[in-house]
């Protein structure tokens, strides 16, 4: 919880002077790849951010939830809400995809699940690994 708690705090910095009521996260670390989508919300109209501090503690969040018996998750979202909750969104199911729409490769996700291995009855259908 302590990380999760990092990642928000790092994102409502991130969005300094901005006035928002909602921050939301869009994150994928599969391998050595990982990209980040960080927008600020207010009302109907949202603004990217490409400069950021959350991504450090999103990825040692993604290795700290990693356990020997299951892995660790794929992509994850976060939102934050202007009281400051927020809520995150763990995925292990969903193939990920880079932002631009990339899709990860096969061999970065063989590669992932030797560094977090994950049960062959528990990997994804269309997961390489599980062919």
């Amino acid at each position: 919880m302590e990380l999760q708690q990092e990642v928000a705090r790092r994102a409502v910095a991130d969005a300094g002077e901005r006035e928002w009521d909602r921050i939301t996260l869009s994150y994928v670390d599969i391998d050595v790849v990982s990209t980040l989508d960080l927008q600020v919300h207010l009302g109907e109209k949202a603004e990217r951010l490409t400069r950021f501090t959350c991504d450090d503690p999103y990825h040692e969040l993604r290795a700290a939830m990693a356990t020997p018996e299951h892995g660790t998750w794929y992509s994850s979202t976060c939102e934050i809400t202007e009281d400051g909750r927020f809520r995150f969104h763990f995925e292990q199911e969903e193939r990920p995809v880079l932002g631009g729409g990339v899709p990860v490769t096969d061999e970065s996700l063989i590669a992932d699940q030797h560094r977090f291995p994950r049960p062959a009855d528990e990997l994804p259908a269309w997961h390489p690994a599980a062919r």
